[in-house]
């Protein structure tokens, strides 16, 4: 159909016209009039074909190095509100400057609210040793997937986590009855098991850990463990593989196939769009 004209990523990499995450989706392209007419046409055929009408009232136009004006005069042309860079998208904060320590203010927030609705004096250090690893470790988890967090940030995210298990505030201290290093030394090793957040932030930037090495651990689970098929292509230890795998869970990842009905209906909106222009 040609109508719509993407954005092309440099270095002779693909073009990316629209990203699509459960009912959120992103059309990426070139700011124009011919574009934005072209939208609203492709929306609109969207809406005769599936019924489901597009809410322009929740949509915003973004636009990248351009003049906010011509922005909002294409945002015009759509009728749909126009935006400015940095933005939060789900939940993630795009086209801010992450060395930026105020820019890492939800994280922060979000840790001070939940540190906020416990009372230390009331758990014991078990008690606030397993909150540490069952909420404070997951938290942040998010933004370390997508962004390198600054040794600022680590510090002040491990500080808060410190009085915490120790029950201190930043008013009144307590003894510290064991250091840092050992809470966040693996228990095989004599520690409490506790991932330091530095550790965390790099792992999740690998994608899970640098798979290369077996030792690679998170917390105490290895990720040899849930990445079983790799270890038998690197070393083919398929007996052991197998025996680990009745210790763990694996995704299923892949759909089941169309039934009948279901690739009817597919054939069917095909024969649709092959007959639309516009």
């Amino acid at each position: 159909m040609n109508q719509f004209k993407s954005f092309t990523t440099p270095n002779q990499g693909p073009s990316i016209s629209h990203l699509f995450f459960a009912d959120d989706a992103t059309i990426i392209g070139d700011l124009s009039m011919e574009n934005a007419n072209s939208i609203k046409r492709l929306l609109r055929c969207f809406y005769l074909i599936s019924g489901l009408k597009i809410n322009f009232n929740k949509s915003v136009l973004y636009g990248v190095n351009l003049d906010h004006d011509e922005i909002h005069l294409t945002a015009s042309v759509i009728k749909c509100q126009s935006g400015s860079i940095p933005f939060t998208y789900l939940g993630l904060t795009v086209g801010a400057n992450m060395n930026r320590i105020c820019n890492w203010a939800p994280v922060i927030n979000t840790f001070d609210a939940r540190l906020s609705k416990w009372k230390t004096n009331t758990l014991s250090i078990g008690g606030r040793l397993t909150i540490l690893k069952s909420v404070l470790e997951a938290l942040p988890t998010y933004f370390f997937s997508i962004y390198k967090a600054p040794k600022k940030i680590i510090d002040i995210l491990e500080a808060k986590r410190r009085r915490f298990l120790w029950g201190s505030d930043e008013n009144a201290r307590s003894v510290n009855w064991v250091s840092w290093d050992q809470v966040t030394t693996l228990k095989a090793q004599g520690g409490l098991g506790l991932t330091p957040l530095r550790d965390a932030n790099v792992s999740l930037q690998n994608g899970g850990g640098d798979l290369k090495q077996r030792n690679i651990v998170y917390g105490d689970v290895s990720f040899s463990q849930y990445i079983i098929y790799l270890d038998v292509i690197r070393s083919s230890h398929i007996k052991n593989t197998v025996q680990e795998r009745r210790n763990t869970w694996l995704w299923r990842w892949k759909r089941q196939s169309l039934d009948q009905n279901e690739a009817q209906q597919l054939h069917n909106c095909q024969s649709i769009l092959a007959q639309v222009h516009l």
